[in-house]
């Protein structure tokens, strides 16, 4: 189980957006300046949910947050997913925007719920937490190895969706195992 929690962390995509946010939002806005700005907005981003995300795991509790932030994150993979691919109709600026705004509560949700608790709870869960920790370190290095592969060859929305059914496989052996 300690596994499944630990693999929650590189599945639900976080790695991916922080290894190529620069390739990613440029693939977006198509500007190498504005891809810049939106970096550092994210880093300011991911730097206050981790500040404010001790507070949510004393309030709502480990289990509630791992369980929450999964189906937060699916959601948010899957609309993301869709609004790559479904929303012809809208502009483009419209569509850029809305996968930018995403991208940023992905990061907020996953700081607030998964990124903290991941770690410690699997840290909780057994003795020994080196094979825990490599096999995170292995995750996320095949998470970096594929992610410049998968928006090349299926763009952006695939990928994501990739990651929300990965979560989601992890939600439900999560979901009736955690106490």
């Amino acid at each position: 189980m300690a596994l499944v929690v630990i693999s929650s962390n590189p599945i639900s995509g976080i790695n991916s957006i922080f290894y190529y946010a620069k390739q990613l939002f440029e693939d977006i806005t198509d500007d190498d300046v504005l891809s810049q700005k939106l970096m550092l907005g994210l880093a300011l981003c991911q730097l206050f949910a981790c500040i404010s995300a001790g507070r949510f795991i004393d309030t709502y509790g480990r289990k509630f947050l791992i369980l929450r932030g999964q189906i937060a994150v699916i959601i948010i993979l899957v609309v993301i997913f869709l609004t790559d691919n479904t929303f012809d109709s809208l502009s483009k600026e419209i569509t850029h925007y809305l996968l930018i705004a995403l991208i940023y509560i992905h990061v907020i949700v996953f700081n607030f719920t998964l990124g903290p608790i991941c770690i410690l709870y699997a840290a909780e869960l057994v003795t020994n937490i080196t094979p825990i920790v490599v096999t995170k370190r292995v995750l996320c290095l095949l998470a970096a190895a594929s992610t410049n592969h998968l928006i090349h060859e299926y763009g952006i929305g695939p990928m994501f969706l990739l990651y929300g059914v990965l979560s989601l496989v992890a939600y439900y052996y999560l979901k009736d195992r955690l106490r």
